[in-house]
């Protein structure tokens, strides 16, 4: 009601004068907050709607996404649809230009209008700049995972001018409500369970099943078994070594590996539990722990007669990025009386590429104690001439996928002589791991490769067996032949 509207009712019924200005003051002073809250209001609105939004893509974000949920679900169960989830996850390649070349976000900008070209809607910023997350209604699976290639199919395609030289994908996980879970913080769980998978496997799109589920429960607790026993002590865990053997069949090394007896699983695969401490951070200590144990073992041998022996072990990326590692590895020299020289460190080639200068001065600091360093699974990765010829090597380990087939497979033995050769010619020694057959192995000594590891000879042994091996030898393979 007008203020004017007001007074020409009060003049009607003959209010007195100053129960009019009483009234007529409440009223506008009530105008005047209504005014006061409806500005607030707008401007709470407008907070609102900018921390729900993301500023680098204009999407709204995760915590919009989960409060709308409730909203979302309502609609499939009304419509007799489902709703899927979609954790759309942007790959390396966009990784290693988005500090450089994508400093504005326009190309991140520019996916996520690509993705929208797909899916018309539905789209949310992830909790990282290069994920995104998308809801759909959709009428079983095989519609969301349709959508989803389409989505990897746009997001591939080259960029625009002036970006024409870049091109990234993505990685897409689902999940669908109801029938992996009706609760979003579940859901999101398992999305992030089904993109952890993506990456061990050569796929784009990932369906979460319950075998995932499983796996990764069983993961966490493979986890907190490894805690329990670095807490008690590393009682469950063992070193087992593998004969390194020259061309005249007499070891001349080992490589040092851990092995884990579980009371709760049994005998664990290093391949099932390993990756998992590299990622918690654990393998530092459980790396620590095995270099302390091998070089102790190799200070007994050394005693015991052998002393040209050497061990090999394996340096995790994690272990390798620790500022202090010389100082660690210098203190267990020292503190064990070992000659450097006697220890070989293996580094694989991803860490090293990661950051090569501060690699080749830390492998620079560690050969100055004697140290030597081996590359394993040369020709798998990155792995050139102009590469090896960088760092600081003394070793090239041919890896055992180049052996398989090496006696028929006359690529494979290209490959491997064209691996030796490079050796050769930078003063390395190559080192073939995975000999199985003699076959094998007289191909490798006739092509002049130095030193040898597999099966052949003998699988990893304990260290009481190993010692037995040490008085035994292998001569008795050369002479018989097979």
């Amino acid at each position: 009601m007008k203020l004017s509207e007001l007074e020409s009712i009060f003049k009607e019924y003959g209010l007195p004068d100053d129960i009019s200005k009483k009234v007529l003051s409440a009223f506008l002073k009530a105008n005047e907050l209504r005014k006061e809250y409806e500005e607030k209001l707008d401007h709470y609105k407008e907070m609102e709607r900018l921390i729900n939004l993301n500023p680098d893509t204009g999407l709204p974000v995760r915590r919009y996404l989960e409060k709308k949920f409730s909203d979302l679900k309502a609609a499939s169960d009304s419509r007799g649809k489902k709703l899927a989830l979609f954790l759309i996850r942007l790959d390396d390649k966009y990784a290693r230009i988005q500090n450089n070349r994508d400093r504005s976000r326009v190309l991140l900008f520019k996916t996520a209008h690509r993705i929208l070209r797909v899916t018309g809607g539905g789209l949310y910023q992830g909790d990282r700049l290069d994920e995104f997350f998308l809801a759909r209604h959709v009428s079983d699976a095989q519609e969301a995972i349709k959508i989803a290639n389409e989505i990897v199919e746009e997001v591939s395609m080259p960029q625009e001018p002036p970006a024409s030289d870049v091109q990234f994908g993505c990685y897409i996980s689902i999940v669908i409500y109801p029938d992996h879970g009706n609760t979003f913080p579940l859901l999101i769980e398992f999305l992030a369970m089904a993109m952890a998978d993506i990456y061990s496997s050569a796929r784009r799109v990932l369906l979460y099943e319950d075998e995932i589920g499983r796996k990764h429960l069983e993961e966490d607790l493979i986890l907190d078994q490894v805690k329990q026993v670095i807490s008690n002590g590393f009682e469950e865990f063992d070193m087992y070594y593998q004969p390194i053997v020259d061309a005249s069949y007499h070891i001349t090394g080992c490589e040092a590996l851990i092995r884990w007896n579980s009371a709760a699983f049994g005998n664990v695969n290093p391949a099932r539990f390993i990756p998992l401490v590299e990622q918690t951070g654990d393998i530092t200590v459980i790396g620590q722990w095995t270099l302390y144990q091998a070089c102790k073992q190799l200070k007994r041998w050394h005693d015991d007669g052998y002393s040209d022996l050497f061990v090999s072990v394996n340096l995790s990326p994690p272990q390798f990025k620790l500022h202090d590692l010389t100082f660690r590895v210098a203190g267990i020299l020292k503190s064990l009386a070992i000659d450097g020289r006697f220890l070989k460190l293996e580094v694989t080639e991803g860490v090293l590429m990661e950051n090569p200068e501060e690699a080749i001065a830390k492998m620079q600091e560690l050969k100055s104690l004697g140290i030597k360093f081996s590359i394993d699974d040369f020709g798998t990765g990155y792995s050139s001439l102009a590469y090896i010829q960088r760092f600081p090597f003394d070793t090239v380990k041919i890896d055992r996928s180049f052996l398989e087939n090496l006696e028929v497979d006359l690529s494979q033995q290209s490959i491997v002589r064209a691996v030796i050769g490079i050796a050769r010619s930078l003063n390395l020694v190559s080192l073939a791991e995975g000999v199985e057959s003699r076959g094998q192995l007289d191909f490798l000594i006739n092509e002049g490769c130095q030193l040898f590891q597999g099966f052949y000879f003998s699988k990893p042994v304990s260290s009481e067996k190993f010692e037995l091996l040490l008085k035994k030898g292998f001569s008795h393979l050369k002479d018989s032949g097979n």
